[in-house]
């Protein structure tokens, strides 16, 4: 793992020359508030951070799977290379979300979670 994850060091780090924005970055499914079937909003903003606008894109993929990321971006209105952006940034911020998800785990099962999310990142790069 730390082959794939050293390449991506310095790119990882320039993200940090971002603008900041205010994350929710908690974005498991008890967060999110529907009504009727669609999403009226969010809670629990315990967690928030500032940080790279692609932190929320790399947590919604790690809770609910990078397949339903481009519909979560397209919910926002981005436009295609925004969205495209977004979509590179939450796979370059998987190293640290994942390491900071395995920092948090209380089980094995967690631990296992937080690996196979970063690889699963990592083969998409």
């Amino acid at each position: 793992m730390a082959q794939a994850v050293a390449p991506l060091e310095g790119a990882v780090l320039d993200l940090g020359s971002e603008p900041p924005v205010i994350n929710h970055s908690d974005l498991h499914r008890e967060q999110f508030l529907f009504v009727w079937g669609r999403l009226s909003g969010w809670r629990d903003f315990g967690d928030a951070v500032a940080g790279p606008p692609g932190w929320d894109a790399a947590a919604l993929a790690y809770f609910w799977g990078g397949p339903c990321l481009p519909d979560f971006l397209a919910g926002y209105g981005v436009s295609a290379q925004a969205s495209a952006t977004l979509e590179d940034q939450s796979r370059l911020l998987a190293v640290p979300l994942a390491f900071h998800r395995a920092s948090r785990a209380q089980s094995e099962a967690q631990l296992s979670e937080a690996a196979q999310y970063l690889r699963g990142a990592l083969s998409e790069r």
